[in-house]
C-alpha cells in the first residue's frame, strides 16, 4: 500500500523525458547561436527561433523543478507512513483507550465550528467531518 501511495515511477519517467528534451533544446540553442555568429542571418528570424527555444528550455526546467518538489513530497509521505506504521505496530494489542502519543502521531489539528461541527485534519492531509448529531449520539 505504501508503494502505491508513494510511487515515483511516473515522476521519474517524466523527469527523464524532460531532461532529454532540455539537452536537445540546449543543443538547438547552441546551434542557432553558432549559425548566427558564422553567417549573416535575418536577425528577426534568429530572435524568433532563439526565443522559442529559450521558452521551451525554461518550461522544461520549470517542470523539472516541480517534479523534484513532488518527488520529495512523496518520499516524505512514505517516511511519515512508515513511522506511523511502526508506531501502530509497537502496540501489542488493540488500542481500547485514549492514547496521547497515537493521537499526536495521527491528528494534525481539529477545527471546531459554531454549528458544533468538528473537522479532523490528519497528518497525511485527509479530513473527516463529524456533525454535532454524530458526536452527541456517541
Amino acid at each position: 500500500m505504501i508503494a502505491a501511495l508513494t510511487d515515483t515511477a511516473d515522476l521519474d519517467a517524466e523527469q527523464e523525458t524532460l531532461e532529454n528534451e532540455s539537452e536537445v533544446v540546449l543543443g538547438l540553442i547552441q546551434k542557432i547561436i553558432s549559425e548566427n555568429a558564422q553567417t549573416a542571418m535575418d536577425q528577426e528570424e534568429y530572435n524568433r527561433r532563439y526565443d522559442a527555444y529559450s521558452e521551451r528550455f525554461e518550461a522544461a526546467r520549470k517542470r523539472l523543478a516541480e517534479i523534484a518538489e513532488l518527488w520529495q513530497e512523496r518520499n516524505a509521505k512514505k517516511t511519515k507512513i512508515r513511522l506511523f506504521m511502526a508506531n501502530m505496530n509497537s502496540h501489542q494489542e488493540l488500542v481500547q483507550s485514549f492514547d496521547e502519543e497515537l493521537w499526536y502521531s495521527t491528528v494534525d489539528y481539529v477545527t471546531v465550528y459554531e454549528d458544533k461541527r468538528l473537522v479532523f485534519t490528519f497528518r497525511d492531509g485527509r479530513q473527516v467531518e463529524i456533525t454535532a448529531e454524530l458526536w452527541r449520539a456517541a
